[in-house]
């Protein structure tokens, strides 16, 4: 009988402590609410060193990269002929703003920049491989023709 009290008792105080938690948790959130959300505008500007340009031609070189990469641009193999198609333009755009921000301002680039470049060149390569895969065709609109930018060799 004293086994089944003190395990009834032990049960009810974890049970007990258990909602104390969840009371007070529950209790500071509502008093706090949740954090405000803040804008991208409304946060303030820490920039990189702009090298040698002007800071305002770094931050609109840099509003570039940020506009062509910082979007959803992975090509996979469940991704139609034509996903796959816009995903390689989106790689080849935002290789083509990193090309500029580093050749513009940084004299090539330091090796995270130019690991940067690289890294959107090979998204564009695997978008190419995937599409030959899915025998999509390389290039099918000829505006692809016409991108100047050095995708790079295909390693």
């Amino acid at each position: 009988m004293k086994k089944t009290l003190f395990f009834v008792l032990y049960f009810v105080v974890i049970v007990v402590v258990m909602l104390a938690g969840v009371i007070v948790s529950d209790h500071v959130f509502a008093v706090d609410g949740p954090p405000p959300k803040v804008s991208r505008e409304e946060l303030p500007s820490i920039r990189a060193d702009p090298g040698g340009c002007t800071p305002e031609v770094h931050e609109v070189l840099q509003d570039a990269v940020d506009e062509k990469c910082k979007i959803l641009r992975r090509c996979k193999h469940d991704q139609s002929c034509d996903a796959l198609l816009s995903n390689l333009r989106k790689n080849l755009d935002c290789a083509k703003a990193r090309e500029i921000l580093n050749s513009t301002c940084f004299d090539g680039g330091d090796n995270a920049h130019k690991q940067a470049l690289g890294d959107a060149r090979q998204s564009a390569w695997r978008c190419i491989d995937i599409r030959v895969k899915k025998r999509c065709g390389l290039c099918p609109h000829s505006d692809l023709d016409d991108q100047k930018t050095d995708v790079g060799e295909n390693p």
